[in-house]
């Protein structure tokens, strides 16, 4: 009768002793868990490449030249309204929509995409495609707009770093005057970011490119070669393509009827880079139809279930800068943007110059004024 008190109290004394065990434990399990999450965050707020460093002075301030009367934003209402008072100024700060964005994204979120012509890797070639991508997460709504890569515009950054004239010459305009200089195609910025090795690589002189010539800056980047376009394109099981005409580039031997087909991996980027059937404008055009087709397809909700995983397949050979959280923030968002709150810009064959350079280079000289109507429409979703 007396061992039962006796190992009641050995009981009693063991969890005496060990309770404030317990309880650093548990304590330690918290704070465990907590930093865990802490770090999760952090983790998913890290960029998964070099980020674009601050920008420089623009070389070219673009004016709207008038106001189109009555014009009314797509999406939501912005910070700031344009006129002709404060032209320089709203080109150079973009506005912000006004509300409460969707999916934890940011309110807007201006991206700078580039389509390489290389297979693989990302170290050399040209800027095969060159877009803006305006995203509004209020609405939402987005707005695209495409630059021709002929462009013949200054290269920011290269004093000393070469001779640009030794490959494409320079352009003689029809009054005499000589463009001399860091003066070379837009789609030559990404390659010699990355030949001269400069900070940031050639997405950074891409988008500085387009900020001191054009005044649009760029908050985030992602850059795609061919392979990684092709793979992403037959991860989601094709796209449909309507050709407006029949499409023969007697030089690449691709073929394409007039009429709907559906597009593998391969053929889709075919069609988006067929060009001597017509123009670069024409292929422009082209692009802009793959680019919707493949929202049309994601959509789906067979696609859609799948979506997170093929971006994450994706991901591993993309160069982007883009957080996880910001790209997760994009997957929840993409299905809630209505077709009409999609809009495409280009600088079309109005708004600039045709020239041959003095080595023979078809280039195409930009005429600012028209290009800043664009411009406007593209950061304000309404036409000045």
């Amino acid at each position: 009768m007396t061992r039962i008190p006796q190992l009641r109290r050995h009981q009693s004394q063991r969890v005496t002793v060990y309770w404030p065990v317990i309880f650093v434990v548990l304590l330690a399990g918290i704070a465990v868990l907590t930093f865990t999450q802490q770090n999760r965050q952090q983790m998913l707020d890290v960029p998964l490449g070099p980020t674009l460093p601050a920008f420089g002075e623009q070389t070219v301030l673009l004016t709207p030249t008038s106001v189109v009367a009555g014009a009314v934003p797509i999406g939501s209402e912005l910070t700031a309204t344009p006129d002709d008072s404060l032209a320089e100024e709203n080109l150079q700060n973009p506005p912000l929509p006004v509300g409460t964005p969707l999916c934890d994204g940011p309110r807007q979120l201006i991206l700078l995409v580039i389509g390489t012509d290389q297979m693989a890797g990302y170290d050399k070639g040209l800027a095969d495609a060159i877009r803006i991508v305006r995203i509004d997460f209020v609405t939402p709504s987005v707005a695209v707009l495409a630059f021709p890569r002929d462009l013949w515009i200054t290269l920011p950054g290269l004093e000393g770093r070469g001779n640009l004239e030794s490959y494409f010459g320079h352009v003689t305009l029809a009054d005499g005057t000589v463009l001399q200089g860091d003066y070379s195609r837009i789609n030559v910025a990404y390659f010699y970011g990355n030949l001269y090795d400069m900070p940031g690589g050639g997405q950074t002189l891409m988008a500085q490119t387009i900020y001191s010539n054009f005044g649009i800056p760029t908050e985030n980047y992602i850059v795609m070669n061919m392979k990684i376009f092709e793979d992403a394109i037959d991860a989601i099981g094709g796209i449909d393509i309507e050709a407006p005409k029949d499409l023969n580039d007697y030089q690449k031997g691709w073929f394409f009827k007039k009429g709907w087909q559906h597009l593998d991996g391969q053929d889709a980027l075919r069609y988006a880079r067929i060009r001597h059937t017509d123009n670069d404008f024409g292929r422009i055009e082209r692009q802009t139809q793959v680019m919707l087709a493949v929202r049309n397809k994601i959509i789906q909700p067979q696609t859609l279930a799948d979506l997170t995983l093929v971006i994450g397949d994706s991901l591993d050979d993309m160069l982007t800068d883009l957080t996880m959280s910001k790209i997760n923030s994009l997957i929840c968002l993409v299905p809630q943007i209505q077709p009409e709150h999609i809009r495409t810009y280009t600088i079309t064959e109005e708004m600039v110059t045709s020239i041959y350079t003095s080595k023979g280079a078809a280039v195409l000289l930009p005429n600012y004024n028209a290009i800043s109507s664009v411009i406007y429409e593209f950061l304000y979703g309404a036409m000045y």
